[in-house]
């Protein structure tokens, strides 16, 4: 499961000064912090959904968190700087993504929590575009929902927030955010800095994928040296402990998991079982009031991954805390005739079938639980799983079943759902 980043951005005016070199070399630092995110999906195999929110002239999610980094390029392309810096509801707009789409997720085992990374160049703004006293303790109440008061927001944990913030920026305010919701704070001088910044934080997510499953390593700052030392980053301790302090806010309830009494939890429905929102559901609107399919189990005991029809995913308690977030439902995924093979679907025999009885014989139907870059994973009666070419190499090995193709457009469509200072001066 990808694990959930938001790039919490200000956009105001003071990003646009000389001709809007600010905000142009903060779009830069941007797409190279996206070129991060995209190697190390490549080279680690481990994928990041990423949101964009901007707060100035306009305060809005510019993109649900997704891993279509084409798209979300395209939306850092378009940042503009313009008006004030109202930086309370730019978190507010985080906030609200998380309690959406994001949620705890598990790499190897190890579960971790989402993170948000702060970019700001001056001091916020109340609503009538002044700086003032309650504009900052306005920020700082918000903060606190992100930390001490996270269950009452219906957070799936507490979430870190990265601050960085350059030229004017109001240091002590960025500081405490840090400090409330055990995240970090740095300062930067450059954009060349605020790039560093970006790639250390991809370095990071490689760092956890890599050792997740050995704690001790996580917790080990000689580790974290030596790793980032071997991708090109010498840094020191100083600059090593803010990152360290991150990552060990990101793993959740470690030490509560290690005393888990995993034999108690019924055993997890097999990879391709359909689910929806189950008795103990505390996770809002995140399944889209649809249902989805189970893409992963045995991670973590207790815990099931879930892809809903939506397109997002998640992990959710199958057993743990005696909670069942989703439960088991008869029924079928079905998807236009354009659409073809998707998560979640019926698949019979395709043309280019040439996998003998894998299947379990001729007329067997099978349910999808990975599509992606050409390639389908199917289990099938037998509970065995296969991978399967759905477009690689020019072939079609599985169909979606007939039953399930919808062939007129009107009869699956749905109404779209809409989501609700100081410049920083090279020196």
């Amino acid at each position: 499961m990808p694990l959930d980043t938001i790039l919490c951005l200000d956009t105001s005016g003071s990003m646009g000064w000389n001709n809007n070199e600010g905000i142009n070399q903060l779009k830069a630092a941007a797409r190279k912090f996206l070129d991060g995110v995209e190697e190390t999906a490549r080279q680690a195999d481990l994928k990041e959904n990423v949101a964009i929110v901007e707060f100035g002239a306009r305060t809005q999610i510019l993109h649900s968190l997704s891993t279509n980094y084409l798209s979300l390029r395209l939306k850092i392309a378009g940042l503009q700087a313009n008006g004030t810096t109202p930086m309370k509801d730019g978190l507010l707009m985080a906030l609200q993504e998380i309690g959406k789409n994001g949620g705890v997720v598990s790499v190897n085992g190890r579960k971790l929590c989402p993170r948000i990374i702060l970019m700001t160049d001056g001091k916020p703004t109340d609503e009538n575009g002044q700086d003032s006293e309650q504009a900052l303790q306005a920020v700082l109440l918000v903060a606190v929902l992100f930390g001490p008061r996270w269950q009452e927001v219906g957070l799936p944990y507490k979430i870190p927030i990265a601050c960085v913030g350059c030229g004017n920026a109001d240091k002590k305010l960025l500081e405490s955010i840090a400090k409330v919701t055990g995240g970090m704070y740095v300062m930067v001088h450059n954009m060349e800095e605020l790039s560093t910044f970006f790639k250390r934080q991809v370095l990071l997510s490689r760092f956890i994928g890599q050792f997740s499953h050995d704690m001790a390593k996580l917790r080990s700052l000689l580790a974290l040296q030596q790793f980032m030392r071997g991708l090109g980053e010498d840094m020191d301790e100083g600059e090593l402990r803010p990152l360290m302090a991150l990552l060990l806010a990101m793993v959740v309830a470690e030490d509560d998991d290690d005393d888990d009494d995993t034999g108690s939890y019924p055993p997890p429905p097999p990879v391709g079982s359909r689910v929806r929102r189950g008795p103990h559901w505390k996770w809002g609107d995140q399944d889209g009031a649809r249902p989805g399919t189970i893409v992963k189990t045995g991670a973590t005991p207790g815990w099931v991954d879930v892809q809903w029809d939506r397109g997002n995913s998640n992990s959710y308690r199958y057993g743990k805390d005696s909670s069942l977030d989703v439960k088991l439902v008869n029924e079928n995924r079905r998807v236009l005739l354009l659409e073809g093979v998707q998560v979640g679907c019926r698949v019979i025999r395709g043309p280019d079938w040439k996998w003998g009885n894998q299947d379990g014989g001729a007329g067997n139907i099978g349910r999808v639980y990975s599509a992606q870059n050409g390639v389908v994973q199917v289990r099938w009666p037998s509970g065995q799983t296969n991978t399967y070419r759905n477009g690689a190499e020019g072939a079609r090995d599985v169909l979606v079943h007939p039953a399930d193709v919808v062939m007129m457009p009107t009869l699956s469509l749905e109404s779209p759902r809409s989501p609700q200072s100081e410049a920083c001066h090279v020196m």
